[in-house]
């Protein structure tokens, strides 16, 4: 072992806690790369190949513990809208400014939507994010039909030719 580890039964003891007590996969990993090497005396790659990690990656998990303690495992989730302009609250409150425009019966089109958003963020935005931000508030376009479906186009002619 690299770090003398004073009293490893009491240490033993405490990572069969965490592992019992954490939830989320990827905290259970980092406890497993310290529990391995305290308990089983493994070398990182060793660690690396029952875990699933790199064995570089285990040392950096193993130096983090012994410098941070327990709170190196425990990280932030992954995932989240990092790169949002606005809140999905204040799309609603766009989204929603438009739709008292069109039950006015006012034609809606997607560059005056986009040109309000720019607006409100103060800058430039692609046409692609104003039809992203409109997919996430449930906003579809909704056109006429060329025809009703139900028209018969024999009866229309035969109609017309009745008419004149």
């Amino acid at each position: 072992m690299s770090k003398k580890i004073e009293d490893k039964d009491k240490l033993n003891e405490h990572l069969q806690g965490l592992l019992r007590l954490n939830q989320s996969n990827l905290s259970l990993k980092r406890v497993q790369c310290i529990y391995f090497k305290v308990k089983y005396e493994k070398n990182p790659e060793e660690i690396g190949d029952m875990v699933g990690y790199n064995k570089s990656y285990v040392k950096q998990i193993q130096a983090e513990y012994w410098k941070q303690g327990d709170s190196s495992f425990y990280l932030k989730q992954r995932g989240g809208r990092r790169r949002e302009n606005l809140t999905i609250k204040e799309e609603k409150a766009i989204v929603d400014e438009f739709k008292k425009r069109a039950e006015n019966a006012e034609m809606l089109e997607v560059s005056k939507i986009k040109e309000f958003y720019e607006n409100k963020i103060g800058k430039k935005v692609p046409k692609s994010t104003v039809y992203r931000m409109l997919d996430r508030q449930d906003w579809r376009k909704i056109a006429p039909r060329p025809t009703h479906p139900k028209s018969n186009s024999e009866t229309m002619e035969n109609f017309k030719k009745r008419i004149t």
